[in-house]
């Protein structure tokens, strides 16, 4: 221990904080780490180097496989240990001809696993030196299992570390694995667990807020320079700034975090492309899960903290403890119109410590694009109204039970059916449920899945505020702020369905920038299709550009009728068309004095119940009374028009402007006719 690194130690009840001169690593003033919560703050700090080192026997808990991996392929740093990495879903470490190679679970069965598990426990022993095993969440139920039974007498000697652990809360949702672990480290030992972050989130299970906890901090620590752009395109941007830096510096590496990998895919086509960059220099760092993906670019670690080509796309997986030792330009992309991309401030620190090279990164860039403006309040919860819920587990539970009771075929589908319906997510309601970890047929609240829950709501907050979001960077940077003009990738599109779903996508990225008319222009300029297919992209930018003028529509609800046309429906052009008439029909409406809303509500107010016969006719006279009534205004004269010059349209009249359900008895069809609306685009 270095006792001159170490300016202060104050204990305040159940927290202790250490204030260090900057720059010092745990190990110069700790054997070991302490048990409980370790706020470290701060990325390179040496706190899983620390817990590898230490003369102990240690469990370390990666999230992720990449990070376990990499983790154990090298001795500690001071004491020279060997890391087995225990993990048969992803890499196991061989050894050929002095390299390290790498084998799937496929190639490497779980018996050999288990036997090279025990010969590295035995070599350790002999040698009288600690046992360091570094895993993955998603094997640490199989690690303990194999310890309990080839090594009891050594279960209760192991300290157990989960690494990145605000990394666990965050994926809690779509990883039951997290909670499974959580449940192990709540079992260990209280003076034999610790978990460890340079980010710690706020714990709401009442077991885990009890720990102790340990705050590192630097004593005017100076903070690293950030360049935050904001833009009104994340892809377009990057694109921007990734040119820029292979023209400026080609000799020097550069590092893209974009957690949405169809986005990495398409800017490194554009960057091949454009002949920025060869497509053999670019590599796509992801899940193992997602690799078939990108076999067109390098996507394996070919050497431990080294990058792989000049460009590196790396997504989430190696966003926290994947170590890279040397320089680059370091670029990340949030955007808080994706859930993928909408990231905290906190993440953007962890992911630009990611460089552990002395002299640290050339250059860091965030690339910002805040949420488009949302005309409806999202509901946000707070942790003790999620809390309070508790009690609708016990009723989760008797269901599950009685259903189980059954013990019929259709019971056990419907059981089935009924767990992934209340524990997996769900979009269209917040999750809080988890299967009990007594292994019955429970349920009861996730505390990890509310950690999720509460951050998100933060995240996006956040996102939403430019000024806001860049108050929070200064936490761990100096940020200087500059605006960023793109304009919208050109894109090739044969078919109407990928026009008009890449000019939907444009008017989300630009519209909450400036007025239709003034993005309209680079919208149609970017697509390179035919002129049919622009003129109906024409009448998606004029029926937006409709609906944005008028208070009384929803402009995200408008947006995701078209994109559910687009998606849905074989021929969107007359959909779209079909739409742009009811907006226009509601919005006379709201206006009174129509002679054309009169007639139609009248044609069918009178008819709540008639042969499908009639209802033809009735729309025939209506379209013939439209032609010859009064047009009060321009907007009445456009949307008679429209009605009158299509024969398509007017036999769907009845179905345009009201609710109508179908019935056929006796052979005749009869439509009955409701109130409401027959689009939800209102605000």
């Amino acid at each position: 221990m270095n006792n001159s690194k170490l300016i202060s130690k104050e204990v305040n009840g159940l927290e202790t904080v250490y204030t260090l001169v900057p720059g010092t690593k745990l190990s110069e003033v700790m054997d070991e780490l302490p048990h409980g919560i370790i706020n470290k703050n701060y990325t390179g700090i040496g706190g899983t180097t620390l817990e590898l080192d230490c003369n102990r026997n240690s469990i370390v808990v990666e999230p992720l496989k990449e990070t376990a991996w990499t983790k154990a392929q090298k001795p500690s740093l001071h004491n020279k240990y060997k890391i087995f990495y225990f993990g048969s879903k992803s890499f196991v470490q061989t050894r050929v001809s002095r390299k390290i190679s790498t084998l799937s679970a496929k190639e490497l069965k779980f018996e050999e696993l288990s036997k090279n598990l025990n010969e590295y426990i035995q070599d350790c022993l002999k040698q009288e030196k600690p046992i360091k095993i570094c895993t993955v969440t998603d094997q640490l139920q199989t690690l303990y299992n194999l310890l309990e039974t080839a090594h009891p007498e050594l279960h209760s000697t192991f300290h157990l570390l989960l690494d990145e652990v605000d990394y666990m809360q965050e994926a809690s949702s779509f990883r039951k694995v997290m909670h499974d672990c959580m449940d192990i480290f709540k079992g260990h030992s209280p003076l034999q667990r610790s978990l460890l972050s340079a980010t710690i989130k706020k714990f709401h299970d009442p077991i885990i807020a009890e720990e102790p906890v340990t705050t590192i901090k630097y004593q005017d620590h100076k903070k690293t320079k950030l360049d935050v752009y904001e833009s009104t395109l994340t892809e377009e941007a990057i694109l921007e700034l990734v040119t820029k830096r292979l023209a400026d510096s080609p000799n020097e590496k550069i590092v893209v975090a974009l957690n949405q990998l169809k986005s990495c895919i398409r800017v490194a086509q554009q960057l091949v492309k454009q002949k920025a960059i060869e497509q053999s220099e670019i590599a796509i760092l992801c899940s193992q899960s997602r690799v078939s993906e990108v076999q067109e670019y390098k996507h394996e670690i070919s050497s431990i903290g080294i990058l792989p080509c000049t460009l590196t796309f790396i997504t989430s997986a190696y966003f926290v403890g994947y170590d890279i030792d040397e320089r680059y330009h370091n670029i990340v992309a949030c955007d808080g119109n994706s859930p993928s991309l909408a990231i905290h401030p906190s993440t953007v620190y962890q992911v630009s410590g990611r460089c552990r090279a002395k002299a640290g990164l050339y250059s860091n860039s965030l690339l910002h694009r805040m949420v488009y403006s949302n005309t409806q309040e999202q509901k946000t919860y707070s942790a003790e109204e999620l809390i309070n819920n508790s009690d609708i587990a016990n009723g989760i539970s008797i269901l599950m039970k009685l259903v189980d009771q059954k013990k019929t075929e259709y019971s056990n589908r419907f059981k089935d059916h009924l767990s992934k319906s209340i524990f997996n997510t769900d979009d269209f309601y917040l999750n809080i449920f988890k299967p009990s970890t007594n292994g019955t047929d429970t349920a009861e609240i996730s505390y990890l899945k509310i950690d999720e829950i509460i951050q998100n709501q933060g995240t996006k907050a956040l996102c939403a505020d430019a000024d806001e979001y860049s108050k929070s960077l200064e936490d761990w940077f100096n940020i200087t702020r500059h605006k960023l003009h793109v304009e919208p990738s050109e894109v090739d599109c044969n078919n109407i369905k990928d026009a008009l779903t890449h000019a939907l996508k444009q008017i989300r990225d630009l519209s909450c920038y400036a007025a239709p008319q003034d993005y309209f222009p680079q919208i149609l300029n970017s697509i390179n299709t035919t002129k049919p297919i622009k003129g109906s992209i024409k009448k998606l930018l004029e029926l937006y550009n409709f609906s944005s003028a008028h208070l009384l529509f929803n402009r995200d609800k408008v947006l995701d009728a078209v994109e559910g046309i687009i998606s849905n429906e074989k021929q969107p052009n007359s959909r779209i068309e079909e739409l742009n008439l009811y907006l226009q029909f509601e919005k006379l409406k709201s206006l009174g004095n129509s002679t054309a809303v009169t007639s139609i509500e009248l044609a069918y107010s009178i008819n709540t119940s008639s042969p499908s016969s009639d209802i033809m006719s009735i729309n025939k006279k209506l379209a013939t009374s439209l032609k010859k009534g009064d047009k009060n205004s321009k907007l009445e004269k456009q949307f008679v028009s429209s009605i009158t010059k299509n024969k398509n349209i007017q036999k769907k009249l009845h179905l345009l402007f009201v609710n109508s359900t179908s019935k056929s008895s006796n052979s005749v069809k009869t439509f009955t006719f409701t109130t409401g609306e027959k689009y939800d685009v209102l605000s």
